[in-house]
């Protein structure tokens, strides 16, 4: 079996996985858990709260440390950023896996499109499939093996123009 026929046998086996991932992400992009620039200043300066007589603690922390963390705001936005655009880019990334094995799967002849699709993407068994196509499980496989050779030769030309 070809590479490239084991690269489009994994991506079909793990289509739902990768459907998962992406709702994870667009979620987590959504929900994005972000640090407060108010809460890195008060644990770096926690040190510097006034005594109860009014004097300052002997905490430690200079006044250059009061001054990175005034200055940390800028430095958590970013950090911040980078966390969504880190999200973002995996995000785009699995959607495009997807979105090009949907095309690929569209562009195949209509019965092994359909064969593939109901038993890798929907996970449909053999025979579900036999019964709903009227077919023999031989027939199935071949049209099966026939399209994900046309699969494997998309992958592969698209390959090509990459690596030009």
């Amino acid at each position: 079996m070809s590479d490239m026929k084991m690269k489009v046998l994994r991506l079909l086996k793990t289509y739902p996985e990768m459907q998962q991932k992406a709702t994870q992400l667009r979620f987590e992009l959504e929900n994005l858990a972000v640090i407060s620039e108010e809460e890195v200043i008060d644990s770096l300066t926690v040190g510097h709260v006034l005594n109860h007589d009014g004097r300052k603690p002997c905490s430690g922390i200079s006044d250059k440390t009061m001054a990175a963390a005034l200055k940390y705001k800028d430095v958590m936005a970013a950090m911040n950023n980078e966390t969504a655009s880190e999200v973002m880019r995996e995000l785009r990334m699995v959607e495009s896996e997807l979105r090009r094995l949907e095309h690929y799967l569209s562009l195949l002849p209509e019965r092994q499109g359909v064969i593939i699709k109901r038993y890798y993407i929907e996970g449909r068994k053999w025979e579900d499939i036999e019964k709903e196509l009227h077919v023999s499980r031989r027939v199935l496989l071949y049209h099966r093996d026939a399209g994900l050779e046309i699969l494997a030769s998309m992958y592969d030309y698209l390959h090509a123009i990459l690596v030009r």
